[in-house]
């Protein structure tokens, strides 16, 4: 048995009803909160049915061609999203994913927290999975990034 995060329940009901019409009986056994073990049927049972769906929406593609997104990563994006045209500018959107840091501001001082809790969480995992394994995988990515360190002089 593989243990998987409730990765494939928030998947299968997403927001933009991408996975809406996939239904299951799981032989897995719920043992606490937010957790379900499911066999390796039942996974396979569940990649299969999204893959076949997936075929009809073009963003999904769109997504997988970038460097470190594969189908998992892929999927977590499109049903935490759902449908991108709520986000009225980009700003707003990169905030839900918490690329932006937050801030507090008192009596003229400007102090940043870096743990800022506002937004999607499990968008934010997704990206950084996929920053490293592109980072990893990817040689034009990780020189990008030496460039970029170099420039800030934390090589």
């Amino acid at each position: 048995m593989r243990s998987w995060r409730p990765c494939f329940q928030r998947i299968l009901s997403s927001k933009c009803g991408l996975f809406k019409y996939i239904t299951y009986t799981f032989s897995g056994v719920s043992t606490g909160p937010n957790r379900v073990y499911f066999t390796e049927d039942d996974a396979t049972l569940i990649e299969e049915d999204i893959t076949a769906q997936s075929v009809f929406n073009p963003g999904l593609n769109l997504l997988k061609d970038l460097p470190g997104f594969g189908l998992v990563c892929t999927w977590t994006v499109m049903a935490e999203i759902g449908d991108i045209t709520r986000f009225p500018s980009a700003r707003e959107f990169t905030s839900y994913c918490r690329f932006v840091p937050g801030s507090r501001d008192s009596g003229g001082k400007q102090r940043h927290r870096s743990g800022n809790k506002d937004g999607n969480r499990y968008l934010r995992t997704v990206y950084n999975q996929a920053a490293v394994i592109a980072f990893t995988r990817y040689g034009p990515v990780r020189e990008f990034y030496k460039k970029i360190k170099r420039r800030s002089g934390k090589v």
